[in-house]
């Protein structure tokens, strides 16, 4: 009967976390899938698309679509670096960061850096990212084609939203 009581006590749960633990990891795999395919895909679009024959599409411009497409990937590594700095900041989470003075200084601190990188890569670097959208726009871009644009933009912006959903519960 103890051994009983033992597994029902000890092992079930034991089992259940390494569950949620290993589900949290494949959630977190597939939105860094997204956040990677969605980056791509709006590279491309600003590195790649043309909407028409001279003098109506990109080559009927004065602009340097090179330094364009550089300015968009310099933003977009840029998301990828502080979202990387982001999810592999220590945990808060833990009851000393609670009890402790230490404890509660150091989530203080950690929750400070955490504010000011998700600020930097979810607001700032995405306004960059859709400033680059509108000069593209304003260059001749079709709006159906624009639309496409902040879609991925969008999706981008989800899949950094899940990521810090994940890591936050």
């Amino acid at each position: 009967m103890d051994w009983i009581l033992l597994g029902f006590a000890v092992i079930t749960p034991l089992s259940l976390l390494v569950g949620i633990a290993f589900r949290r990891r494949e959630q977190a795999l597939v939105e860094i899938a997204k956040f990677k395919s969605f980056s791509f895909q709006l590279f491309l679009s600003h590195c790649i698309w043309d909407w028409g024959e001279a003098p109506d599409g990109k080559s009927g411009t004065d602009i340097d679509w090179i330094q364009h497409a550089d300015d968009v990937l310099t933003e977009l590594i840029s998301i990828g670096d502080e979202l990387y700095r982001f999810l592999t900041l220590p945990t808060t989470s833990r009851s000393r960061h609670r009890v402790t003075k230490r404890g509660r200084h150091e989530a203080a601190r950690t929750a400070e850096v955490a504010y000011r990188l998700y600020d930097s890569l979810y607001t700032t670097r995405m306004i960059n990212v859709a400033n680059l959208g509108e000069f593209i726009k304003n260059a001749g871009l079709p709006s159906g084609e624009v639309s496409r644009i902040r879609q991925y933009e969008r999706f981008i912006g989800e899949a950094i939203e899940n990521l810090r959903m994940i890591i936050l519960v």
